[in-house]
């Protein structure tokens, strides 16, 4: 991110020009408590962290919520996290059943602002064993 996105954001630089490739691209995220209320004239993404169950068409299950209702998926990534650490997030268990346990990671066009969205992660909280909402953020401020 540039200097400009620290500015934007009233954040403070710590460091310029660290990378070690001129490519290399970089994504940072602001994190708050107290988030900003969703404005109704304001077009918005949401990011969300979900684990699907291990059975054959879970994933299918959790991902089909947002197609029943329409809501475009612009990022899906999966990252294989230790057990035991996901039974941490999730507040128990002894993690003895598998090694790793995959999170999935989407944004999505919408927020909770909207009844679809709204009804989309409630949906998905009683099919996904985990579910968080991360954030929803004005969709012009990102490119990608």
């Amino acid at each position: 991110a540039s200097s400009l996105a620290g500015e934007l954001y009233g954040l403070n630089v710590l460091d310029e020009d660290c990378q070690d490739n001129e490519e290399n691209l970089t994504r940072f995220i602001v994190l708050s408590r107290d988030p900003e209320p969703l404005r109704e004239d304001v077009d918005y993404k949401t990011s969300i962290v979900f684990a699907a169950g291990d059975k054959p068409g879970d994933l299918f299950k959790a991902l089909s919520v947002f197609a029943l209702r329409e809501i475009d998926l612009t990022k899906i990534e999966n990252r294989p996290i230790p057990q035991s650490f996901a039974e941490q997030a999730k507040g128990g268990g002894d993690g003895a059943d598998s090694i790793f346990e995959n999170l999935f990671y989407v944004d999505f066009n919408g927020s909770p602002r909207e009844e679809a969205c709204r009804n989309a992660l409630k949906h998905l909280s009683e099919v996904s064993p985990f579910m968080r909402i991360l954030g929803s953020y004005p969709s012009d401020l990102i490119k990608g």
